[in-house]
């Protein structure tokens, strides 16, 4: 059984992985190299994807004790994120810092903000997709659970 965090949290896992492909092919390009283990940026981002992979192992297979195990981890997660955002002020680092929203061109700024809407409603309707696929595939084990107990395997 799967809820709405654990359907996100796939998501996030998905998602993740784009970013930890392409991410690399933009660096290629604008830095020289594909990943660079010093930049506290990609460490922390690798460490998010890291931390929902996690996530999602001790949903599945974590046993008794899981979901409080699962909830730790999401708030790790979460504590993971600011520290993610704010890594290029306080250290070193082969990303510019976050203030590209703030000095993008004012040309630049409708296709920043369609892509943004573009990607949560893409995440928006993956994670409905998920929960209706999740809630049919319930109906369905209780249909078959039901068919078993009435003889209808037999």
């Amino acid at each position: 059984m799967i809820g709405t965090s654990a359907a996100a949290a796939e998501l996030t896992v998905v998602f993740g992985i784009c970013v930890l492909v392409t991410g690399p092919l933009w660096a290629r390009k604008a830095w020289g190299a594909w990943w660079v283990w010093k930049d506290v940026r990609l460490m922390t981002t690798l460490l998010l994807w890291f931390i929902f992979v996690a996530y999602l192992f001790v949903r599945r297979f974590g046993g008794p004790g899981s979901a409080r195990l699962a909830a730790g981890l999401s708030l790790f997660a979460a504590a993971d994120v600011p520290i993610i955002y704010a890594s290029v002020f306080f250290w070193r680092t082969q990303h510019p810092k976050a203030t590209v929203v703030r000095s993008l061109q004012k040309e630049m700024l409708p296709a920043f903000f369609v892509s943004l809407g573009a990607f949560t409603v893409l995440f928006v309707a993956l994670l409905l997709a998920r929960l209706r696929l999740e809630s049919s595939r319930r109906a369905l084990d209780a249909a078959q659970r039901e068919a078993d107990d009435a003889g209808l395997f037999d």
